[in-house]
């Protein structure tokens, strides 16, 4: 699935924007197979959580990174597509995608992880959501610093800045929680 939608999708938008005889409707019909998948992935899913812990943990990682995986990808289509026309290249858009927006929507990931994780009192939604803040800091160290302006560097910093403390407070309240059941 993923290399279809990696390599095809792209492929399709890519005509899109170069050749107006392929519609939208053409390149939406992707998502209708993207909302079809995720359904029979999250009833899965649920079906999934009757067996061994082991698995249980595992298919909530893959479930998690595939969504976030598939809406990432969906962020390049929305910015190519809503950018087309304006006369910026789109390797242009493609990399102001790739270096300020992806660390943007992860952390917005993580916080809606994290914050799942508190509504749902699952440490390893905790677990997922500091994974993602971890990817955030290390691609916002290493390959975004050098590309994005002060602007950005300061949204950043701040969104990240509050994000990780949020964090820390949904991880703070899970473990009392567990404690006070164990007692």
């Amino acid at each position: 699935f993923f290399s279809y939608y990696l390599y095809e999708i792209i492929t399709i938008r890519d005509h899109l924007l170069s050749n107006p005889s392929v519609s939208m409707h053409t390149f939406n019909s992707h998502l209708y197979m993207i909302a079809t998948i995720l359904f029979i992935v999250f009833f899965s899913y649920i079906n999934v959580k009757n067996l061994s812990k082991t698995i249980y943990k595992t298919a909530k990682w893959i479930l998690t990174f595939s969504i976030v995986a598939v809406l990432t990808s969906e962020l390049d289509h929305l910015f190519v597509i809503k950018s087309f026309g304006s006369g910026i290249p789109l390797s242009t858009i493609l990399s102001e995608t790739h270096y300020f927006y992806y660390s943007l929507f992860w952390m917005i990931s993580a916080f809606i992880i994290s914050l799942s994780s508190l509504l749902f009192k699952d440490h390893e939604l905790i677990r997922i959501g500091m994974f993602f803040l971890l990817a955030v800091i290390i691609k916002s160290f290493i390959f975004d610093m050098p590309e994005l302006t002060i602007g950005q560097q300061i949204i950043t910093f701040s969104t990240l800045g509050f994000i990780i403390l949020f964090t820390a407070f949904v991880r703070q309240r899970i473990f009392e929680k567990i404690i006070f059941k164990k007692e």
